[in-house]
């Protein structure tokens, strides 16, 4: 089943940007495994998150490195990123995240 987050009027314009420039860069549909969570007091809550399924190593870091580079997420707060994967909490999937303050590099 792919979503079509393109329609999803919760998520935030410029995740959708992301999304659409990832998929668009690498030729592919990631498989979605987390957006909004009504719950969630992150961005997951607000729209502004989004988890994409990553089982390989290197493709995810691939990811997260591209997306890094390519977008900052706060410049008031440089230690945040858009892209996250490797740690204990994303193992098996690469969390996107945006801010009101998320610009291209």
């Amino acid at each position: 089943m792919k979503i079509l987050f393109e329609q999803l009027d919760y998520l935030d314009p410029k995740l959708k940007g992301m999304l659409l420039w990832l998929e668009g860069l690498f030729q592919v549909e990631f498989n979605n495994t987390s957006n909004f969570r009504p719950d969630d007091e992150g961005v997951h809550g607000y729209g502004r998150g989004w988890d994409i399924q990553c089982n390989y190593e290197e493709f995810g870091i691939l990811i997260r490195d591209t997306i890094n580079s390519a977008y900052e997420y706060d410049p008031h707060r440089p230690n945040m990123q858009c892209a996250i994967f490797g740690d204990e909490h994303h193992l098996n999937h690469v969390h996107l995240q945006v801010h009101q303050n998320t610009r291209l590099r």
